[in-house]
């Protein structure tokens, strides 16, 4: 992949909300604080309150980086969101999703990422994706076990995943390649769309992907998917149903062992 690097490097970054105005502000100032400066944010907000708003208002006005819309009501849900920040992305843009309570690590996230797109790829060779790892942390600032992705090649990405593992999508740049193979996620999943866009990526004979193996960012412990388990497991069956038939029981039963051998580990 050592050719002629990529011009114009930039990143965008999509944030779905909904009256989450008082997480955000960890959020927008690590990326003010970046050195690389070649970025942008958007903002799409569900049926929020005024003062969310009216923060978005603010804030959007005295940064010229950023922007916020209103969620369609023909979209719904965190993905659906996610779908409409998609649209705007530009043909030379690579996409971060964060949700409201996440934030970059450091200050030169950004820049390690530049400079490892313009290293390894060209314009015509760089991959569908870019996996990085991530950190979960408290409300109170402890750190948390790391999030990432047990896949070290582009031919073990569909094994990687028929082995239970799935990309924390917080830390997946999602490059222009991939979104012209699949411009959305599928909002009949209203938790596991990452996995089941993963996986319908992973049907692509050329589908490539690629680690880069430092965290990007602070995940914080706990959310939506995390109080519906009940239907997030029935979604992640019909995701690996869908793609390995009745094979899915091998991801399935996977996928969950690995989570509570995770948990055993942090008690």
């Amino acid at each position: 992949m050592l050719n002629s690097p990529i011009s114009d490097f930039s990143l965008l970054i999509i944030v779905p909300t909904k009256d989450s105005f008082n997480l955000l502000n960890p959020l927008v100032l690590s990326l003010q604080k970046q050195s690389f400066t070649s970025w942008r944010l958007i903002f799409i907000d569900g049926d929020s309150n005024k003062l969310h708003r009216q923060w978005l208002d603010n804030f959007t006005a005295n940064e010229p980086r950023s922007k916020w819309m209103i969620q369609s009501n023909n979209t719904k849900g965190i993905f659906g969101a996610m779908n409409e920040g998609l649209k705007e992305a530009l043909p030379n843009e690579w996409v971060l999703f964060w949700g409201s309570d996440d934030r970059a690590i450091s200050s030169d996230v950004f820049e390690r990422l530049n400079s490892i797109v313009n290293k390894r790829y060209s314009d015509c060779q760089y991959p569908d994706l870019l996996i990085c790892s991530a950190r979960y942390i408290t409300i109170d600032g402890s750190l948390r076990r790391k999030a990432s992705f047990d896949c070290q090649s582009t031919k073990k990405f569909r094994r990687a995943l028929f082995m239970g593992s799935i990309p924390p999508h917080q830390s997946t740049l999602f490059s222009p390649r991939s979104i012209r193979k699949i411009s959305n996620f599928d909002e009949s999943f209203e938790l596991a769309a990452d996995l089941n866009y993963f996986l319908k990526l992973s049907l692509f004979p050329q589908a490539t992907i690629d680690i880069a193996d430092f965290e990007i960012a602070y995940l914080l412990v706990g959310g939506v998917s995390g109080k519906r388990i009940l239907q997030r497991t029935r979604e992640v069956f019909r995701a690996y149903f869908q793609v390995f038939k009745f094979l899915w029981v091998i991801p399935f039963f996977i996928r969950y062992i690995k989570r509570i051998l995770k948990f055993i580990r942090t008690i």
